[in-house]
């Protein structure tokens, strides 16, 4: 993951940022990549106005982001 918000974490805002990997796509295709965007936990997690290109996962919830 390119940014790893931890369970302690409250109110983080991640906004405007391009995330991408050094892998390339074919015809706008690519195959999965060991390249994540953000990882998310703790409490009021915003992600706005941000673009995920050649990633596995853009935001991944797992451990419940709460708010």
């Amino acid at each position: 993951m390119t940014i790893f918000v931890t369970n302690s974490s409250s109110n983080v805002t991640v906004q405007d940022l391009t995330f991408d990997s050094i892998w390339p796509s074919t015809n706008g295709v690519g195959d999965k990549v060991a390249a994540g965007g953000i990882w998310v936990a703790g409490k009021n997690m915003v992600v706005r106005g941000c673009t995920f290109l050649n990633v596995t996962d853009a935001i991944n919830g797992e451990n419940k982001p709460n708010g």
